[in-house]
């Protein structure tokens, strides 16, 4: 179980449940200082659809106009099939190893 504490305005919430993932953001005025956290174990593949839902749910708090979160979402698509490509490209020769055991397996 994982328990966390939330205090914004000088109201606390608590909330528990079986994984906690958020982020904060500091406004350094060139960009954002981003601090990630990811506590807590969830069954083996269903970490992707949460973090979606997750994205999904955060973009449709922050927008109010649907064409707006329209264009959000497909943004962060954008970003993070960027994001792929080049954890793919940097990290080429293990892909392509685990490529070539599963086929070798087959």
């Amino acid at each position: 179980m994982v328990k966390i504490t939330i205090e914004k305005d000088n109201e606390v919430t608590v909330k528990q449940g079986d994984l906690s993932g958020g982020f904060i953001l500091t406004d350094i005025g060139t960009g954002f200082d981003t601090s990630i956290h990811l506590t807590g174990i969830l069954k083996a593949g269903c970490l992707p659809r949460v973090l979606a839902t997750f994205v999904f749910k955060t973009l449709g708090e922050q927008y109010e106009d649907a064409l707006d979160k329209v264009a959000a979402l497909i943004q962060a698509e954008e970003y993070l099939e960027e994001m792929t490509r080049e954890f793919m490209l940097d990290n080429k020769d293990q892909v392509l190893s685990k490529l070539d055991d599963l086929i070798e397996g087959m």
